[in-house]
């Protein structure tokens, strides 16, 4: 079975016995995770550095409808193409799209959408549908397709939004898949996020997140009528939400998570997640210092840091490079069951490298954590220096 029964009931636990690590596929710069093999000695490659986050896909021509084989385009609607269930293509070129994506233009089902390279500013909701695959473009003239919120996503330098709304469906079923994108200067209240929103409420359910960097996103919604508050590392503990929230069947692999006010992802009521391959660093600024007392943020939660689960059944977490967060690195919150914590290497997080609270029947194994519980890399923030300050050393919770 690829669960232990292990019953876990404690703040962190690492696991002194073999378990099973199922296989994991790693795109080129990564290399294969096989069952047995031993915690990594050294960071996995840096994603949010890597060319695998630059899009096979070079389309800079004719926006609007396209058919499957134009060149440069994701092929589309029949076995051995890119997309084989999509039935529709759009290309959506640079510029100003906000008046567009508020109109409803993006909210299409089955379709490939195509951001082609460059900025792509969408100072609105993006309104989005079900069963799509929102793409982007690269070039080197061009660079990545970026889809910007310039100040927080609100062009009057009031309110501001996230970026997109996912239409209402039963269960919160989306199945949308994010590839290739940068998504940056979004608002969210703390609690919320950038991405996973469906419309009506709740988590959308089935959506993956591949080859994506979401982040920065350091801004907290305050009013209709004020401006978004944003959080820098002088100013630190101004609000702000998640980059992705999700549901059951979310997947997140190979993305650059960073810079998000509250976090890299909030996970709730979900089963089949998988979060695997991705760099999630410096997440959490919005809330810090997320803990009681003298200087506390006020948007404190005890919440923030590289990412959160709550209510969770057989969640993956493996192969991530987790650093530099603002408070823990992973963090299973509360009734988590079925867990998988491995081969991930988790240093320099601002407190515990991985948190596992009120949870049970859980592997972790074959980790790295160094560094964590304290400034490793550089002084506290200003005002900021009522933790106890400790060294540890490098801890492998690999089998012996």
């Amino acid at each position: 079975m690829k669960r232990a029964t292990v019953a876990v009931a404690a703040v962190l636990v690492l696991a002194a016995t073999a378990v099973i690590v199922p296989s994991v596929t790693i795109g080129a710069p990564f290399q294969l995770v096989s069952a047995g093999s031993p915690a990594p000695s050294v960071p996995p490659a840096q994603i949010c550095s890597s060319p695998v986050l630059n899009s096979p896909w070079s389309y800079t021509g004719t926006a609007g409808s396209y058919t499957s084989g134009t060149a440069g385009l994701p092929t589309f609607g029949s076995a051995g193409t890119d997309f084989p269930a999509a039935t529709a293509g759009l290309v959506v070129a640079a510029g100003d799209n906000s008046s567009a994506a508020q109109a409803g233009a993006y909210q299409v089902n089955s379709t490939v959408v195509y951001f082609e390279p460059g900025k792509h500013v969408i100072q609105a909701t993006m309104y989005t549908g079900h069963d799509s695959y929102y793409t982007g473009g690269y070039t080197a003239a061009a660079g990545r397709a970026v889809l910007d919120g310039l100040n927080g996503g609100t062009a009057s330098g009031n309110g501001g939004t996230s970026l997109d709304l996912e239409l209402a469906s039963a269960n919160h079923t989306t199945n949308d898949t994010w590839e290739y994108l940068t998504i940056q200067n979004y608002t969210s209240s703390t609690g919320g996020a950038v991405m996973g929103a469906v419309n009506g409420g709740g988590f959308a359910e089935g959506n993956t997140y591949k080859y994506d960097t979401i982040g920065p996103n350091e801004y907290e919604y305050t009013g209709s009528s004020s401006p978004p508050a944003h959080s820098t590392t002088s100013a630190p503990g101004q609000g702000g939400g998640y980059a992705i929230e999700g549901g059951s069947y979310t997947t997140i692999e190979y993305d650059c998570l960073t810079d998000n006010a509250e976090g890299g992802f909030n996970i709730s009521g979900a089963a089949g997640v998988m979060i695997a391959s991705n760099e999630i660093s410096r997440n959490g600024l919005g809330e810090y210092p997320d803990n009681p007392g003298t200087g506390e943020s006020p948007y404190s939660c005890g919440c923030s840091g590289g990412g959160k689960l709550f209510y969770t059944v057989n969640a993956d977490v493996v192969n991530n490079y987790v650093h530099d967060n603002y408070n823990d690195g992973i963090w299973f919150d509360f009734d988590n069951t079925g867990v998988l914590i491995s081969h991930n290497y988790v240093a320099s997080n601002w407190a515990a490298g991985i948190q596992l609270e009120a949870s049970y029947n859980a592997n972790i194994a074959d980790n790295t954590l160094t560094g964590n519980g304290w400034a490793s890399h550089g002084p506290w923030p200003a005002g900021v220096g009522n933790r106890e300050r400790r060294r540890f050393p490098v801890l492998r919770d690999h089998p012996d």
